[in-house]
């Protein structure tokens, strides 16, 4: 499983030709709602493309916050009154999105924050791959076990 950055209008070709009619759309996933939320918070929205076997299966608008020389991935943070800015995607695939996209969200980032809505088999899924679970629908992993390993990372 890759996670490609693309670009908006790429972003919005995928939505519109493969996603938009799918089960985990919601408003928030609109190019509308994510410039909204990128003006009220300063950012600009980033865009992943889930490939698999050469084939998209998924996407996952984000937004990257820059902290110094550390970048934290948010998708949305608490208190922004959105709802789950979250990949879309069918479940056959999570138990490998989750492991794979640990992987990528920890080579590029400090910290992650994200809002996912899933039953408590895919629940379980995520936590199998090192997520942890902040409440039902919040996911939040720290990336690095210790402070130790963050300064060797970055140093």
């Amino acid at each position: 499983m890759k996670f490609i950055l693309i670009d908006k209008k790429e972003y919005e070709q995928l939505l519109r030709q493969y996603f938009y009619l799918h089960s985990n759309y919601r408003m928030y996933h609109s190019l509308e709602w994510l410039s909204f939320i990128g003006k009220t918070q300063n950012l600009n929205a980033k865009y992943i493309k889930i490939i698999e076997n050469d084939e998209c299966i998924g996407i996952f608008p984000f937004f990257e916050i820059k902290f110094l020389f550390f970048k934290i991935f948010v998708s949305p943070l608490e208190g922004w009154s959105t709802g789950y800015i979250d990949h879309i995607m069918d479940s056959k695939y999570y138990e490998k999105f989750f492991s794979e996209f640990k992987k990528y969200l920890k080579k590029k980032y400090l910290y992650a924050q994200f809002s996912i809505i899933l039953d408590d088999s895919e629940k379980f899924l995520a936590q199998k791959a090192g997520f942890l679970i902040e409440s039902q629908e919040t996911y939040i992993t720290p990336l690095y076990s210790s402070e130790d390993e963050i300064i060797m990372e970055y140093t």
